[in-house]
């Protein structure tokens, strides 16, 4: 739990592109790690999830959610509210270099404002 809100990764896989490459979509320059992620609110006001809260974090290197990517998913949820008591499900991806799959990557979440507190999920193995 980070800042009110849990998260659970309910599916993580690899991906050479994502969307329709030719409308909206996007071709990685690696491979994609796309992960579905699930998020609850406690929080007693609404926050907006946005992609600075996410990153990746592998071997010492972090990486950040490709937007253009993550906006091709149609159930991606950055910029969505999550209001009190409420949940949310939806897709981020992040453009990484095939090598980095063997480095365990986790998933770093950080706070909806700028305070420091963040937490790591593991992710599941996607391959590699």
């Amino acid at each position: 739990m980070v800042d009110a809100l849990t998260y659970r990764i309910k599916k993580a896989r690899t991906a050479a592109s994502v969307g329709d490459v030719n409308y909206l979509g996007e071709k990685a320059k690696g491979v994609f790690i796309v992960i579905t992620l699930h998020v609850r609110s406690s929080r007693k006001e609404t926050g907006t999830l946005n992609e600075g809260m996410f990153e990746l974090e592998a071997g010492g290197k972090t990486y950040s959610a490709s937007s253009d990517a993550t906006i091709a998913f149609d159930d991606n949820f950055l910029y969505e509210d999550i209001g009190p008591d409420t949940s949310a499900t939806g897709k981020l991806a992040f453009d990484v270099a095939p090598k980095v799959l063997k480095k365990n990557p986790k998933l770093r979440i950080g706070e909806l404002g700028f305070g420091a507190t963040h937490g790591y999920i593991e992710l599941p193995k996607t391959g590699g």
